[in-house]
């Protein structure tokens, strides 16, 4: 149902308004960009279906062949934009290793976890044996802020476009290939904490010491890693763009800092992924749709290409940090009162 949504709306803005005039390249020599753009789209739309298999394989304790999995994009994506530059197709064809590799990764996980929860594709369309029922209002929540963070932080390189020049557009474009793999190893290994809270809690077990253990732990990664993106990023960026493009340190400090804070709310959102914790962190969230595409278009004059990173930054900390750090304190406050209680009662 949503892959049928998403490319429903897709086709309708590509035979409406046209990708390419919303991404802001409609002046651009890239041939057919919008096609293209609708193409990527319809990939990522097929794929979502296959999402679930990476989730079952982390349910599982399945991690290391999660993992394993993943590393299938990046190594596609290397090989078919190497293949596109050697057969020299148009710029434009470079926008689909990336999106096929992830699809791949979707398929290939999907498959593996059939295979060890034993079930089929025809399951889907038995939905009266699915026994857990109350998932799919967990899952109603959780979509609608997965959609808030898409928004928010998926909007920089479109507001950047029409509020900015091209040049602010290829420092922050060129900033991204940086900091997207380097977010997704934190994401991986965060995911993978999913299960280990969900069985704390089943236990009534208090996770308040595993989520501080964790929040230090990825903030001390975080913090090397954009560390050494800071220093060698400027210098690596203007190696790969041959001098054409020379983003400054400040810009990769930028990203460095959103992952410090990201990793921050990687920790406290697994932490909370039960019904009332996602319904709390979706809420939380929907500000994010508005304040950050306006923050990111507002400094986009005076930050440049750094715009979406620093918005991105204060939103997390506004609405997913500080409201996710009182709702864990809350939670750790009612444990405490609800275990007194029976000793009371006891004696």
């Amino acid at each position: 149902m949503s892959a049928a949504g998403l490319l429903t709306i897709a086709t309708a803005v590509s035979l409406v308004v046209g990708w390419d005039t919303i991404l802001g390249i409609a002046d651009a020599p890239l041939p057919h960009a919008g096609a293209a753009a609708l193409v990527v789209i319809a990939i990522i739309a097929i794929s979502l279906p296959f999402g679930v298999g990476q989730r079952v394989l982390i349910g599982a304790m399945r991690n290391p062949t999660a993992i394993a999995l993943s590393t299938i994009a990046p190594l596609f994506t290397l090989a078919g934009s190497a293949l596109i530059v050697w057969l020299r197709l148009s710029p434009t064809f470079l926008v689909l290793p990336a999106v096929i590799g992830s699809m791949a990764v979707a398929v290939v996980s999907s498959v593996v976890a059939a295979r060890i929860v034993g079930t089929s594709f025809m399951d889907i369309f038995r939905p009266n044996d699915f026994r857990y029922r109350g998932l799919l209002r967990i899952g109603g929540w959780y979509l609608l802020l997965t959609l808030a963070s898409a928004i928010a932080f998926q909007s920089g390189r479109v507001i950047l476009a029409h509020a900015a020049n091209l040049e602010v557009v290829a420092d922050f474009s060129l900033a991204m290939q940086f900091y997207v793999p380097l977010w997704s190893f934190f994401v991986a290994g965060g995911t993978a904490l999913w299960p280990v809270f969900a069985r704390l809690r089943s236990s009534a077990t208090d996770s308040r010491p595993l989520v501080l253990r964790m929040v230090g732990f990825f903030v001390c990664a975080a913090a090397l890693c954009g560390a050494g993106l800071t220093i060698a990023g400027p210098w690596v960026a203007r190696l790969l763009a041959h001098g054409n493009i020379d983003p400054s340190w400040t810009l990769f400090a930028a990203a460095s800092l959103l992952i410090v804070v990201q990793a921050v709310q990687l920790v406290q959102g697994v932490s909370l992924t039960d019904r009332a914790g996602i319904r709390f962190q979706a809420l939380c969230a929907l500000p994010l749709v508005v304040v950050v595409p306006a923050l990111t278009f507002a400094g986009a004059g005076l930050l440049g290409a750094s715009s979406p990173f620093v918005a991105a930054t204060v939103g997390v900390v506004v609405f997913q940090v500080l409201p996710n750090a009182v709702r864990l304190r809350a939670g750790a406050r009612a444990g405490s009162s609800n275990q007194s209680a029976p000793e009371v009662s006891h004696e």
